[in-house]
């Protein structure tokens, strides 16, 4: 398994492909349900880990996977409460991204990876807030440019270009990108 990834990672530079490695007993489950479990995330195998394991990645897995061999994704054993979902990213958004702000607020210079994280991993939250609906980070921030205020787009249409791999920025200077 950390072959193949680490063949992914040279071969596909974004998005990064994190993996989790579980038994079709723990699905659907919680991290307190189930025992440890082995990740690969950003490029590093992780055992023992927890990593992803939330009510939205069995959401997507159960409305958007993608069966090689076996039941069909939404045919697994397991259902996922939508409010519950809605729950848990409230309480990662008051909680991890409230401390990642903390962590980067007084950077001198905010890497375009910090940026592109930052700006499209709120903006998915806030797109499934208001639409009922999860979709990739670059889909939600394509699909909030177009009802977003003026003064949000430069910044979102800048975190877009950096996850598809365009380097090219929008801002001359690092403090307007820092302030948007």
């Amino acid at each position: 398994l950390k072959k193949i990834h680490e063949n992914i990672e040279k071969n596909f530079i974004k998005p990064n492909m994190n993996g989790i490695y579980i038994n079709s007993l723990s699905l659907g489950k919680s991290k307190s349900e189930v025992e440890p479990i082995f990740a690969f995330v950003e490029g590093k195998s992780e055992y023992p880990s927890f990593f992803e394991l939330n009510y939205i990645t069995w959401y997507q897995l159960k409305n958007t996977g993608l069966t090689i061999f076996g039941k069909n994704s939404n045919e697994l054993n397991f259902k996922v409460n939508w409010k519950d979902l809605i729950c848990e990213m409230h309480e990662n958004l008051n909680d991890y991204w409230h401390k990642w702000n903390l962590k980067i607020k007084n950077k001198d210079k905010i890497s375009n990876e910090e940026l592109e994280w930052s700006v499209l991993g709120v903006s998915r939250q806030y797109y499934t807030f208001i639409f009922d609906e999860i979709v990739s980070k670059s889909e939600a921030g394509e699909k909030l440019l177009k009802i977003l205020p003026d003064k949000f787009k430069k910044i979102v249409e800048e975190a877009i270009g950096i996850r598809q791999g365009n380097i090219k920025k929008l801002y001359e200077f690092e403090i307007e990108r820092r302030i948007d």
